[in-house]
């Protein structure tokens, strides 16, 4: 049995996170466009902000399971 680097037990997770990212896009996209539509209505604005934030938090999220994945293929994890 070969030896696992103790990072790569985290790679399958990451991996499957960035295979999200196409869904997150697309959502917040979805929720700026709804803003616009619906701008008129202050009473939405606080609504719509932290919405935005959620969305910029799984979109950050994503990339860093990328940037996390890339790394660990360097050091010889398999995706």
């Amino acid at each position: 049995m070969e030896q696992v680097h103790p990072h790569c037990l985290t790679a399958r997770s990451g991996h499957d996170l960035v295979l999200y990212l196409p869904y997150f896009l697309h959502l917040s996209l979805l929720h700026i466009l709804i803003s616009f539509v619906t701008l008129g209505q202050s009473c939405m604005l606080s609504l719509y902000s932290s919405i935005y934030v959620l969305d910029l938090c799984m979109i950050c999220a994503t990339f860093f399971a990328l940037g996390h994945n890339i790394a660990l293929r360097k050091v010889g994890c398999s995706s």
